[in-house]
């Protein structure tokens, strides 16, 4: 069950941080990617 709030909730908090921290974020996308694909390549090698 689905219920609307007025106002984000505790648990919503690292969801926001990371959304905010992209939209600031002055890396470029391809840099991004490159350093997502090495992050996956590590736990996937771990």
């Amino acid at each position: 069950e689905f219920v609307e709030l007025k106002a984000p909730s505790p648990f919503s908090l690292p969801l926001m941080v990371e959304r905010l921290r992209e939209k600031l974020s002055t890396e470029k996308l391809a840099d991004r990617l490159q350093r997502m694909i090495r992050d996956a390549q590590g736990v996937a090698d771990a």
